[in-house]
């Protein structure tokens, strides 16, 4: 009887958000992709020839409790698990008009760190085929769960990034910032060089040591049919940053509302700070087998991540500075 009553009512649930918007239907698909992502096999390790069993989300954090790896886990489970979970929930609540504790754009600015687990995976097939590891092969979880978390966040964009700020740009103290333009800027050059140099060394036992630059990789995954980590990497974590960057440089410049509006919508797709932080997971995850060191490309990803939030952080107080003295 409870059960019926539970089913009803999600039952209802569901129809209730999918007749609201469309925004609400891609939150109904996302919550049906993110069960299998979630379940399925997401990676597979072939050792010696012979194919291994291959980890999902859960079962990768069930692994990484029993082998002690317990922040690791925690870490995991947080963002892959407990994030898009609660970002569905409240999503929910905005589609059927039930308030909200918290600012929406909060739901856009957290929700991108679901991908932490997919782009885990997509630097360790990198690294596989690079052969710098044992070969790794993806599996159908890692693009179930990129598309629930895709969906989820083009839900939230139709929800909740309508954000218009009324801004004016014909105040001159809001014109020609020259410290926040080169600051946007070094973050470029600093993204640039961190998509080109080597991003760390693998070296296993005393045989064999080599270095993984994400640019040498994506070839490499293209190649071998992996096409829609390596796009995602490509989009993710250096389309969306640059464009974020070159437009908030163009509003300290200009204090123009379009690009503002632009930098905003780039910022919340821009995701490199999450992948900053896969790269710090996948080398303790590899600990154990492998030596993995950082390099040069990762310190510049990891500093043009600290640029590029900072100058978010400062290019939304400047606009709304703005916004109360045209007030």
């Amino acid at each position: 009887m409870i059960v019926r009553r539970w089913l009803t009512w999600v039952t209802g649930l569901f129809v209730s958000v999918w007749r609201s918007s469309i925004a609400g239907k891609c939150l109904i698909l996302a919550s049906i992709l993110l069960i299998p992502g979630l379940l399925l096999p997401i990676l597979t390790l072939d050792t010696l020839g012979s194919r291994s069993a291959g980890y999902s989300v859960v079962t990768g954090i069930f692994r990484l409790f029993g082998s002690g790896k317990f922040l690791l886990g925690l870490v995991v489970l947080a963002f892959s698990v407990v994030f898009p979970i609660a970002k569905l929930y409240w999503l929910f609540r905005y589609c059927l008009n039930l308030p909200l504790r918290f600012k929406g754009r909060w739901l856009l600015l957290l929700g991108k760190w679901s991908m932490l687990d997919v782009f885990v995976v997509a630097v360790i097939i990198g690294a596989g085929r690079l052969r710098l590891l044992s070969d790794f092969e993806s599996e159908p979880g890692v693009y179930w769960f990129a598309g629930a978390v895709a969906l989820s966040m083009v839900g939230a964009e139709l929800l909740l990034g309508q954000e218009k700020l009324s801004l004016r740009a014909n105040d001159d103290r809001f014109r020609r910032n020259w410290l926040g333009c080169a600051r946007s800027l070094s973050a470029v050059i600093l993204i640039v060089c961190g998509l080109t140099l080597p991003l760390m060394e693998v070296s296993k036992w005393l045989f064999w040591d080599n270095e993984y630059s994400i640019l040498l990789a994506m070839p490499e995954m293209l190649e071998q049919g992996e096409w829609l980590l390596p796009t995602m990497l490509l989009v993710t974590v250096g389309i969306a940053p640059l464009l974020k960057l070159i437009f908030s440089a163009g509003f300290s410049i200009t204090g123009k509302p379009s690009q503002w509006h632009l930098s905003e919508v780039s910022g919340r797709w821009s995701m490199l700070n999450v992948f900053v932080l896969s790269i710090v997971l996948v080398m303790l995850k590899l600990g154990d087998s492998t030596s993995v060191a950082a390099q040069a490309g990762f310190w510049c990803l990891l500093a043009g991540a600290v640029l590029s939030v900072l100058d978010s952080r400062w290019i939304r107080s400047r606009a709304e500075l703005q916004i109360r003295h045209n007030e």
